[in-house]
């Protein structure tokens, strides 16, 4: 007869056999996808998405697999990979809504709202009472200023569901565009987000900031931006957004620019015949949305919105041994007509522009690739926007930005101003030390006296006047998709001065911080008044 003691060896290397067996067999797709929400819960997008790549690996029909990768992608500031696994998703199965919404609401935020208000139509059509297709499509609506419509799925959302925060936030905003300030306050009055949701938790605080503000009461604006801005950072950060390693980079341009830096530059030049694009720049909020449209409107003119081609060139330099932008100094002729070619190759991925029309490539934050553009572009025209140092910073603070590394510089006011500084600065070197053909316009200008400034403008860039300028507006609200910037309600209205000498209001939050930007207010022809 077998003894207990041996009946218990059997059991014991029986379990250790099936824990050996369980470690060898290749893992489902679907447990390496449950592993992969599990990290991705736990923040560690880089083990999420390795989860998630093995799982497609194991099962390449899993939709919600592509799903979940496009969502880390998407966090991981990989536009176009996330983009491309929610259309993967959609095709492997048109009848995941999940991917459809996600698919939709990475549209919006890239400025494709006309194709994601289908993605959510269709999510709707399958599953009508999900209130996130809903609220995202009320939210779509907003951004194409089309309220009624906005304001008819919000409250579909909120029949089904009263305390919808998400849906009560867009109603705000609705309420707050048609001129219901109390309206939209009281509605907010309360609302709770869940605590694991921070983007609604910040969104709800950032809408009461502009309901007080529009209200007049601007220290208690101030609380409710303050406090947004203090749950954004935490998001920021969740997300890998470094507001240092973006000062830092400024900083490096500003101590690599010199004059005997410049001055040792090799002598290339282009030898290829390209069309030159004009750069629309400067510190974010300082108008460049506006002209955008203005100049946009003009039939001669084509602007490439928000697309972050110079900052792709430079990932690509700064694999080199020299690195960005020290190398700048020894390009060779073929070195410029090669970063032309990639600007172009690049320039088409986003889509082929008018090559009849004059192209002005608009992203601010090229300011800081003045140095790099005049090296590929000698012959480049830049439009230089310009709005007082505190709106500017204040507008800054007052935005909840996308997740990148320069936007998470505007969680503080400090920090907003810190950055301008910097910024700044740096300009200002490049036109002392560089040949810059630049056309500088005021925001409170172009307000005070539309025609002028635009006529002047208009000139500098060798375009003939035309009355299409003047409707920009209705330009804005008809351009397919939207304007993919916080400005997007301001440009779809007629021209106003309701954001001129905004700071003053907040003058008791901006005093600590006026000796840092004292230079660039007497600089810029500003004043303190």
């Amino acid at each position: 007869m077998e003894s207990a003691m041996n009946r218990a060896e059997r059991r014991k290397h029986r379990k250790l056999a099936r824990k050996v067996t369980q470690r060898e067999r290749p893992q489902s797709a679907a447990a390496l996808n449950d592993r992969g929400v599990q990290r991705y819960k736990a923040h560690d997008l880089r083990e999420a998405a390795a989860c998630f790549k093995q799982a497609i690996q194991s099962d390449p029909s899993n939709a919600l697999a592509y799903t979940n990768l496009g969502l880390v992608h998407w966090e991981l500031t990989s536009r176009d990979e996330a983009i491309r696994c929610y259309r993967t998703a959609v095709a492997l199965d048109s009848g995941l809504v999940t991917a459809r919404v996600n698919l939709g609401s990475a549209l919006v935020r890239l400025g494709a709202v006309a194709e994601a208000m289908e993605q959510f139509r269709v999510a709707l059509e399958r599953e009508p009472e999900n209130l996130t297709a809903r609220t995202c499509l009320a939210d779509a609506c907003d951004k194409l200023s089309r309220l009624d419509e906005a304001y008819r799925h919000c409250r579909i959302a909120l029949a089904s569901n009263p305390e919808h925060v998400g849906a009560k936030v867009i109603l705000a905003t609705v309420y707050r565009r048609q001129g219901r300030v109390d309206d939209a306050i009281h509605l907010l009055a309360g609302a709770t987000p869940p605590e694991d949701d921070a983007v609604l938790g910040y969104s709800v605080q950032f809408e009461l900031g502009k309901l007080y503000d529009a209200r007049g009461e601007y220290p208690r604006a101030f609380h409710h931006f303050a406090e947004g801005n203090r749950i954004l950072e935490l998001v920021q950060r969740s997300r890998g957004a470094c507001a240092q390693d973006f000062l830092q980079k400024v900083q490096r341009h500003r101590e690599v620019y010199s004059a005997e830096w410049v001055a040792s530059w090799s002598d290339a030049t282009p030898t290829r015949a390209t069309r030159t694009p004009v750069f629309l720049v400067g510190f974010p909020r300082s108008g460049t949305t506006l002209l955008d449209q203005i100049l946009d409107s003009h039939p001669a003119i084509c602007v490439l919105e928000e697309k972050p081609i110079l900052d792709w060139l430079q990932a690509i330099l700064d694999e080199l041994p020299q690195h960005y932008p020290e190398m700048l100094a020894s390009l060779r002729d073929d070195d410029v007509d090669e970063l032309r070619r990639l600007y172009f190759h690049r320039l088409r991925e986003y889509g082929e522009p008018d090559s009849a029309a004059l192209l002005i490539d608009k992203l601010p934050m090229n300011i800081i690739h003045a140095g790099l553009i005049v090296r590929m572009f000698p012959e480049a025209k830049f439009i230089l926007a310009l709005r007082h140092p505190c709106d500017v910073c204040l507008s800054c603070f007052m935005q909840p930005f996308e997740a990148n590394h320069a936007m998470a510089n505007f969680c503080s006011l400090g920090d907003a101003v810190r950055l301008y500084d910097s910024v700044m600065g740096l300009w200002r070197q490049y036109v002392d030390l560089l040949p810059i053909d630049h056309y500088t316009i005021k925001y409170e200008s172009l307000v005070a006296d539309f025609d002028q400034e635009v006529g002047r403008l208009l000139s500098f860039l060798g375009a003939e006047w035309d009355d299409a300028v003047k409707d920009f507006s209705e330009h804005a609200r008809s351009r397919p998709g939207r304007v993919s910037t916080p400005s997007y309600s301001q440009v779809t209205e007629p021209i106003h001065a309701r954001a001129v000498n905004r700071w003053s209001r907040y003058r008791t939050q901006l005093s600590p911080h006026l000796s840092r930007l004292a230079s660039h207010i007497r600089h810029l022809g500003y004043n303190l008044d």
